[in-house]
């Protein structure tokens, strides 16, 4: 089985998406604009820069009462990382 990165991955940031139990559907919490009320300034690439932000917005975000909450799906982080021989 081949390894999932190259060696040479370079992870960007952390994204929260919402994946729907048929896995037809992803959503991003971007869409809700909660990154102003978690007070989170996104990386250059439009992501949260650390596994321990992310986290803690990922716990705030499904703390909010129910007319404030995002769609009723399995809520979690994902790593985005890019690869490749030529990264910066």
């Amino acid at each position: 089985m081949a390894a999932p990165f190259d060696g040479h991955a370079v992870v960007r940031g952390f994204e929260i998406i919402g994946v729907e139990s048929d896995l037809m559907n992803v959503h991003s919490w971007l869409c809700h604009g909660y990154e102003a009320d978690a007070g989170v300034h996104l990386n250059q690439w439009g992501l949260i820069g650390s596994h321990a932000q992310v986290s803690s917005v990922l716990a705030w975000m499904l703390e909010l009462p129910a007319e404030e909450a995002p769609e009723p799906v399995y809520w979690t982080v994902a790593a985005i990382a890019e690869v490749g021989h030529a990264l910066s």
